[in-house]
């Protein structure tokens, strides 16, 4: 997804840098004339790190009057009770709803896809991560601004969040993910003829191969069979 990661693997055969598929989810909200929500709140559990909820709490009141969990992961790795808890509510969705983050006037956002899915529905976000893919996405896609640390202050959280208000506007964060989506769906294109060439390529080997196999088969048993009929 990103040529950073392109370079680890450095395959001689060569590595293809895309977009997630996940631009190509059938995810294309016409958000509404008035969004309903100030703000919607995802954030996944960190594995390692333990970030102070009662802080994150803070910068989100400090900047919106009503925050709404968002969580996209249910299970083992559900995001519904630290995105409840920093959104100040007990209550959150079952299930992944994504017409939320359309009817909302802000995203905070700390899972890949969900950046995605706020760029799609044409929705200013800040991510609040600092994970090496979310990093190389917002690279990748020229917004590396649009990220903070989760210990950030409220005076950085602040301005990041103005800043996104004024930059992403309907009309970039739209433009942003038609590219993303041509990219991913050229890539996906020619994966899929790159497999089709392949599996054709196979078919003729082993239909060459098996033709080798018969000719030898038939020409033994017509020598063993000379064979019986001399002695």
């Amino acid at each position: 997804r990103d040529q950073r990661s392109a370079n680890i693997l450095a395959s001689p055969r060569g590595v293809t840098v895309a977009p997630d598929l996940a631009w190509l989810f059938p995810f294309n909200p016409e958000p509404p004339l008035r969004r309903e929500l100030d703000a919607v709140v995802n954030l996944r559990p960190w594995p390692t790190l333990h970030p102070n909820t009662g802080h994150l709490r803070s910068l989100v009141s400090s900047q919106f009057a009503d925050a709404f969990p968002w969580p996209l992961c249910f299970g083992k790795d559900s995001d519904s009770a630290i995105s409840a808890e920093v959104a100040g509510t007990i209550s959150h969705s079952q299930s992944f709803d994504p017409s939320l983050v359309a009817r909302t006037r802000f995203a905070l956002v700390s899972r890949f896809h969900a950046i995605i899915f706020a760029i799609q529905a044409g929705t200013p976000f800040v991510a609040l991560d600092n994970t090496k893919k979310n990093i190389f996405l917002l690279e990748q896609i020229g917004l590396p601004w649009a990220r903070i640390s989760p210990d950030s202050s409220q005076h950085l959280f602040g301005e990041t969040v103005a800043r996104a208000f004024r930059e992403l506007t309907l009309d970039k964060l739209r433009d942003i993910s038609a590219d993303q989506q041509r990219k991913a769906q050229y890539a996906a294109q020619t994966f899929k003829e790159d497999i089709e060439q392949l599996a054709l390529t196979n078919r003729r080997q082993r239909a060459r191969l098996t033709f080798r196999f018969r000719r030898k088969v038939r020409s033994y048993v017509a020598d063993s069979m000379r064979s019986i009929a001399t002695y």
